[in-house]
């Protein structure tokens, strides 16, 4: 491309609606991860590598859980022709995730100490088996808010929501970490700044008015998200998860810390940017496929291409500085996770490519394509971390075949939902004989 031609494309930028609306959302996110990253020095002097670890698990079940309890009716949120129908959506989500924590604290009892033995955490953290059902809750509650503000299309409030959750959260794990809590302290920290910034999404969006829709009906009309979208979204999280359980309990909570610091550098600011990217183009994306519009494939393009260049440069860079800096910024004991970032380097940036985009097979409603590669991901990653184990290899091996693994698969999954988009709107195509202009360039 000529240098005036990229001058245009530049000047173009500011009147383009989904680079503004991601723009703002990513400002609200890089402020709130600024956050987040700040106090970061000072957590990991306050906290043990251990408490990291027992944190990691904790956050990590309830991420899996939380998307098994809402039985995923929550994604179908900006899909609906009308609001009543999707704030049933909303109440039946919130409902569902209610039950099933409430089911999980009554057993508490049974499976908590099971829980604690299979991932190495102290019996004097038991206040963790408890938070679990109260984080699946909060949790539910902040996914199902952000899914209502994508439909409205209200950025400004997911912007602000992060700023909220990030500074809540990052002034109370500080604060707690000066009591005996432990890795307790970091878990109110992060459940309770994901709750502000819930309640403040709710007491912001525009309600409905009339007469509501009954949850059966809802529950019916959408029941293919739990039939599909469930197993596939469960799986995913779990894959997701999966390092920093295994890690946990084949390595010891030591190494879950040394991942979960990586993850919270590294990973969670440049993931959470892509998120915002995300919601907007969930947001653009529900739009056009409502109005079976063909430029969705320039849409989904233009996002992956625009991401990579955003995350190049900087996972290249910590490939080749992360232990150096890891060891400076937060103490010697942590250099273990600038080596972890460094192998995983490849991977991440795979990871922050594709998965804003990994909602595009649900709205399309291709669930059976998700659930096939999450099911093959799910293996892979066992296997690799299974034969790291078995060959007798140290953690630093198992994540590495990890990252090889992971950076295939995500290759695969862009292919996949590439495809499966340009059937879908050849189909449209056929069927109304095409539709409007895309607000994106490809």
């Amino acid at each position: 491309m000529t240098m005036p031609s990229w001058r245009n494309l530049l000047a173009r930028l500011p009147q383009n609606a989904f680079v503004r609306s991601a723009a703002l959302v990513a400002s609200g996110s890089v402020v709130g991860q600024a956050i987040m990253v700040a106090v970061a020095p000072v957590l990991s002097r306050l906290y043990q590598p251990a408490d990291f670890g027992a944190f990691a698990v904790f956050a990590s079940t309830v991420g899996i859980l939380a998307i098994i309890a809402s039985l995923r009716y929550e994604i179908a949120i900006p899909l609906p022709p009308n609001e009543r129908e999707a704030w049933a959506l909303a109440r039946l989500a919130l409902a569902a995730a209610a039950v099933v924590s409430g089911l999980l604290l009554i057993s508490v009892w049974v499976w908590g100490p099971h829980y604690m033995a299979v991932f190495g955490i102290s019996s004097d953290q038991t206040i963790l088996i408890y938070l679990i059902p109260i984080g699946i809750v909060l949790t539910s509650l902040y996914q199902i808010s952000n899914y209502l503000i994508i439909r409205q299309g209200r950025h400004e409030l997911l912007a602000k929501g992060k700023i909220l959750q990030g500074g809540t959260a990052a002034t109370l794990q500080t604060g707690l970490g000066y009591t005996p809590l432990g890795p307790a302290g970091l878990a109110i920290g992060m459940m309770l700044g994901r709750f502000a910034a819930s309640i403040y999404a709710l007491a912001s969006l525009n309600k409905t008015s009339g007469k509501s829709v009954g949850l059966m009906v809802v529950a019916r009309r959408y029941i293919r998200f739990p039939k599909l979208a469930l197993p596939s979204g469960a799986i995913n999280a779990l894959s997701v998860e999966m390092p920093l359980l295994l890690g946990s309990y084949l390595y010891g909570t030591d190494t879950a810390g040394f991942y979960a610091l990586a993850q919270r550098v590294v990973v969670t600011p440049l993931s959470m940017i892509g998120k915002s990217i995300a919601q907007v183009y969930m947001s653009a994306l529900g739009e056009r496929v409502r109005e079976r519009d063909p430029a969705a494939i320039l849409l989904f393009t233009g996002v992956a291409r625009r991401l990579f260049l955003l995350g190049a440069v900087p996972f290249l860079l910590l490939g080749l500085l992360a232990p150096s800096l890891f060891g400076i910024a937060f103490g010697e004991r942590w250099y273990a996770s600038g080596i972890l970032v460094r192998i995983l380097a490849p991977a991440f940036l795979a990871q922050f490519v594709v998965v804003p985009l990994s909602q595009t097979l649900n709205f399309i409603s291709r669930q059976d394509y998700q659930l096939a590669w999450d099911i093959a991901r799910f293996a892979g990653v066992a296997g690799s971390f299974a034969l790291a184990y078995w060959l007798g290899l140290n953690y630093i091996f198992a994540f590495a075949a990890f990252s090889i693994l992971l950076t295939l698969a995500y290759a695969v999954l862009y292919l996949v939902m590439l495809t499966a988009l340009r059937r879908a709107v050849s189909a449209w195509q056929t069927s109304e004989g095409g539709g409007s202009n895309a607000d994106i360039e490809s």
